[in-house]
C-alpha cells in the first residue's frame, strides 16, 4: 500500500512540486525574503498560497482530513509568526521550516510512519481548536499592526 501510494505520487506533478518547494522556501529562505520584501503580512499570505499543493496532496491524494488539519495548522502558525512586525517575524521565519514540516507529514503518511500518523490522528481535535485560536490571533495582530501604521501615517499627514 505505502509503496503503491509513493509510486503514484512520485509520478504526479504535485509531489515533486511540494518536495522542491520545501527545499527552496526553507533551505534557500525564499519564505522570509518575500516576507521582508512585502511587509505587514502581505508577503506571508503570498508565500502561503504556495502551500496549496500540500493541501491538495493531503486531501485528494492521501485523503486524510486529519493530515489536512495538521498542514493548515502549520500554515497558520507560519502566517502568524511571519506577520510579527519590525522584521521580527521574518527572522523567526528563517528558523521555522514550515514547508519542510508539512512535507515530512506527507512523507510520514506515504511511508506509513506510525509515529507521524499517530501524532496527527491523536491531535486532530486539539488542532481544530488551535486553528480557531490562530485565526483569531492573526486577525488581532493584523488589526493592531494596521492601526499602528495608520497612526504613524496620520502623524505625517
Amino acid at each position: 500500500m505505502a509503496t503503491e501510494l509513493r509510486q503514484q505520487l512520485e509520478h504526479s506533478t504535485s509531489y515533486p512540486l511540494v518536495r522542491n518547494m520545501a527545499k527552496f522556501m526553507d533551505d534557500y529562505y525564499i519564505d522570509p525574503v518575500v516576507g521582508l520584501a512585502l511587509p505587514m503580512g502581505i508577503g506571508d499570505m503570498l508565500t502561503q498560497t504556495l502551500a496549496l499543493p500540500y493541501l491538495y496532496i493531503s486531501m485528494m491524494k492521501i485523503g486524510s482530513w486529519k493530515l489536512t488539519l495538521a498542514i493548515v495548522y502549520n500554515i497558520l502558525v507560519d502566517i502568524l509568526l511571519g506577520s510579527i512586525p519590525f522584521f521580527i517575524g521574518d527572522v523567526i521565519d528563517m528558523f521555522n521550516k514550515y514547508y519542510k514540516r508539512n512535507f515530512k507529514l506527507i512523507e510520514g503518511y506515504i511511508d506509513q510512519d506510525q509515529y507521524v500518523i499517530n501524532e496527527v490522528e491523536n491531535n486532530a481535535y486539539r488542532v481544530i481548536a488551535m486553528i480557531v485560536i490562530l485565526i483569531l490571533l492573526i486577525v488581532l495582530l493584523w488589526t493592531l499592526v494596521s492601526s499602528l501604521i495608520g497612526g504613524v501615517f496620520s502623524i505625517f499627514g
